[in-house]
């Protein structure tokens, strides 16, 4: 009976060889595959190639991050605005429970338009080839907008280089 069930058992192979994974893709080509990158090679980009580019991020943007798709269409930053107070005083207590949920929404918000502010910061400069990223780098007000990761003031002046 143990010669049967030493038969039947598979034999002993050794230790299986570690199983190789496909080498990862970089994060940039698997997000960012079907955005353009903005070069500064030969100057100035074609009008038609920008504008291509450009809808590209609109249509890529407000998709996932819509708070913060105005930058780029239409090149205005428009945060959430603060809730009215109430003006009667003293406030009743259906009053003062509706303010209070207004501005933790309002707190809500902000922290979710200055969250995809960033990423849109980083989605353009990570668009950016290396020459396009050094004549950025060389704008009196980089510093500032950088530090403030400032999506509006990179944008315009992409926008400004490329046209």
């Amino acid at each position: 009976m143990d010669n049967e069930r030493r038969a039947k058992k598979r034999p002993y192979d050794g230790p299986k060889p570690p199983t190789r994974r496909p080498a990862k893709e970089s994060y940039q080509s698997t997000i960012y595959a079907d955005l353009d990158m903005f070069t500064y090679d030969n100057g100035r980009m074609e009008t038609s190639q920008f504008i291509t580019s450009r809808q590209k991020i609109i249509d890529h943007v407000g998709v996932k991050y819509h708070r913060v798709q105005s930058i780029i269409e239409y090149e205005t930053a428009n945060p959430p605005e603060p809730p009215i107070e109430p003006t009667a005083k003293p406030l009743s207590q259906i009053q003062t429970d509706r303010y209070n949920k207004e501005y933790s929404e309002y707190i809500r918000r902000k922290e979710e338009y200055n969250t995809q502010a960033t990423i849109l910061y980083n989605l353009i400069w990570s668009l950016l080839e290396g020459t396009m990223r050094h004549k950025v780098q060389e704008d009196p007000e980089y510093a500032e907008y950088s530090r403030k990761k400032d999506p509006l003031k990179l944008w315009q002046t992409v926008k400004k280089l490329c046209l």
